[in-house]
């Protein structure tokens, strides 16, 4: 049993070392599902483990265009706070070559999509990650991450996404 807000689920866990961490929760529109992968796929490749922008890039772009691109799954306000954070975009919006990796978080074991609140112009939900200590796989523990998405004139967006491994 797990509580998030006022609600508290009861979900079966088993431990699948074969996850499939690409899937779009399924009590999602297929509309919202497809704004979920271009949204997983971009923080996959700019904010994942191994966030890379070469100068070749750079020659070939404006920081308008990644701001484009990364706006097919985020909110405009949300994809300039994410590419600056992470250094995309320097302090005169230009664009910034960056190469780094954090890795991924090895204790994560499998994971569980929650709906929280859900409108015409909102969706909240939440994923509980299922994590395990390598020497003892019996001992488990549990993390939780939040995402929203809005309508908006171009469609479903994000304005909060976590990758959760």
């Amino acid at each position: 049993v797990f509580k998030i807000g006022n609600k508290s689920s009861e979900k079966e866990f088993f431990i699948n070392f074969n996850n499939n961490i690409d899937s779009a929760p399924d009590f999602l529109t297929k509309e919202q599902q497809s704004v979920f992968d271009k949204a997983f796929k971009i923080a996959n490749d700019y904010f994942g483990c191994s966030p890379e922008l070469s100068e070749e890039y750079i020659a070939k772009h404006t920081a308008d265009d990644l701001i484009a691109e990364v706006e097919a799954g985020y909110t405009h306000d949300y994809a300039i706070s994410m590419l600056k954070a992470y250094g995309y975009i320097d302090e005169n919006g230009n664009l910034a070559a960056i190469s780094c990796g954090r890795g991924s978080d090895i204790t994560a074991a499998g994971h569980y999509f929650v709906p929280v609140y859900s409108s015409d112009n909102e969706i909240v939900f939440k994923v509980v990650i299922i994590h395990y200590h390598s020497d003892n796989r019996y001992f488990l523990w549990y993390s939780e991450e939040s995402y929203h998405m809005v309508k908006t004139d171009d469609g479903w967006k994000f304005d909060t996404f976590q990758l959760w491994y």
